[in-house]
């Protein structure tokens, strides 16, 4: 009699994958990584892990995963090494494995030069990286990533990304699954995105494949806002949907690949000064939360 905070999701997610949950707040998306790495158990329905049946020895994955939080507090009077060892020792490994592990885990998130430093002293970026560091302590095969940059500032969210694609390289066999409101950093990173919204999943595919999903609007036109007036008259005139975002001095006209040419022909009547993309991931992500809205009406 609760709130259905996951509604019949069926996922399947590859090894060595890095897969990105996005959503509106509420969609699910929390509820969903608590139930994969079993802090909840679902009220019906399978999760498996590794051939795990997660619901019946939830406890059973924990030596395979690795969960960096949305939130979290680090012991400010440890230093960078001690922390990671710390949690490596608290994770089951021996004396020497976990000094082993912190060092591999210094030189790969590029906290060397930081490592006798206490966590007092460090900048919000810096810290996140600490935090990857304890998930990936005991080389866990499946990293969880909760809103990992959230309220870091644009250079420590780059640095961040930048930690992820050398995690990737270096290990590529490793899967990762991130939740996240940035939605151009993902894509980034990702080779999959999952779009929920009201506990369930309303689009998945890589970026090219969610962004082509939206077919009323899957060409954007850029042009100097002076024009708006009268090409958005002629578009009317011409029956061609379409929307408009203004940005500055400069209107992003978003239609379909069908209206495409003659569209392109009206505005080159006024203006040669016109840039022809795809649209962001920011506005795919509106459309679809928008047609799932209207959808659920």
């Amino acid at each position: 009699n609760g709130v259905v905070a996951n509604d019949h999701i069926n996922l399947r997610i590859k090894k060595g994958e890095i897969v990105g949950i996005i959503g509106p707040n509420g969609a699910g998306k929390t509820t969903l990584i608590k139930q994969l790495t079993g802090e909840l158990i679902p009220t019906e329905g399978k999760i498996y892990i590794m051939d795990i049946d997660i619901n019946k020895n939830p406890s059973a994955i924990k030596p395979f995963i690795g969960v960096c939080p949305q939130e979290g507090n680090l012991i400010h009077y440890l230093t960078v090494r001690e922390h990671i060892y710390y949690f490596g020792r608290l994770k089951g490994l021996s004396p020497y494995e976990a000094q082993e592990n912190t060092d591999k885990i210094l030189d790969l998130l590029d906290l060397k030069t930081h490592q006798k430093k206490r966590i007092s002293e460090l900048s919000g970026g810096l810290r996140r990286r600490v935090f990857v560091g304890i998930t990936l302590i005991n080389e866990p095969p499946i990293i969880f990533l909760d809103e990992p940059t959230t309220g870091l500032d644009p250079i420590s969210r780059n640095d961040f990304w930048e930690t992820i694609e050398k995690i990737r390289k270096e290990k590529p066999e490793t899967t990762i699954i991130i939740t996240t409101h940035y939605l151009e950093e993902l894509d980034r990173v990702s080779d999959r995105l999952i779009f929920m919204n009201k506990g369930k999943i309303v689009l998945e595919g890589n970026s090219m494949e969610v962004r082509s999903h939206i077919l009323d609007y899957n060409i954007k036109i850029t042009f100097p806002i002076t024009f708006k007036e009268i090409i958005t008259k002629e578009l009317l005139k011409e029956g061609i949907n379409f929307r408009l975002n203004e940005t500055f001095n400069k209107i992003d006209l978003l239609l379909s690949k069908k209206d495409f040419p003659t569209a392109m022909k009206l505005i080159i009547e006024h203006t040669s000064d016109i840039i022809v993309s795809s649209p962001t991931l920011d506005e795919v992500f509106l459309g679809v939360i928008k047609n799932d809205q209207k959808d659920s009406k």
